[in-house]
């Protein structure tokens, strides 16, 4: 049997740009262009998720359909607006995920400490943690400026926080 015409069977599609949420590719066979299912590597789950990522071609030229990762649990937004503690720096904490895939939250300039983020409702919104008012230390003038006495304790002339003088 001769073809006059012969059409490959093999349907071809690309990666979705951006990859769905709990996907990550860093591989090759299928970053660019159109190739079939069974020539697409190197897709894994993010950090925050679990399973084992499958490629599925319906459609020639199409987009791979995606599916196998899940989320560890709960997925949560940002607040917004973002409480003044904090600043958000990046894409990694953007969308609904996991609170171990949120990266890129930072405490602003005036606090201290360690950004965190806990989900406990799916598709809640992030409980964050970790930045406090930092504590300056400053001292009270030798000469007050007219107007002000001073007669407590806790001030003196040396280096104190705000919160230990009184008067």
């Amino acid at each position: 049997l001769l073809c006059g015409v012969c059409v490959s069977s093999v349907l071809t599609c690309a990666l979705p740009s951006p990859l769905p949420l709990g996907y990550s590719y860093s591989g090759s066979g299928c970053g660019s262009g159109y190739v079939a299912a069974a020539s697409c590597g190197g897709l894994s789950c993010r950090s925050g998720y679990d399973g084992t990522p499958t490629v599925r071609c319906n459609t020639s030229h199409g987009t791979f359909a995606l599916s196998g990762c899940s989320a560890l649990g709960p997925i949560c937004g940002l607040p917004s607006p973002l409480p003044v503690e904090y600043y958000f720096s990046g894409t990694g904490c953007g969308g609904y995920i996991p609170a171990a895939s949120c990266t890129g939250l930072y405490c602003n300039l005036g606090y201290s400490g360690t950004a965190s983020v806990s989900c406990s409702t799916h598709y809640g919104i992030f409980a964050l943690s970790g930045c406090t008012v930092r504590s300056f230390r400053c001292s009270l003038p030798s000469t007050l400026p007219s107007g002000y006495s001073y007669g407590g304790s806790g001030c003196g002339l040396g280096y104190v926080s705000a919160a230990s003088c009184t008067g």
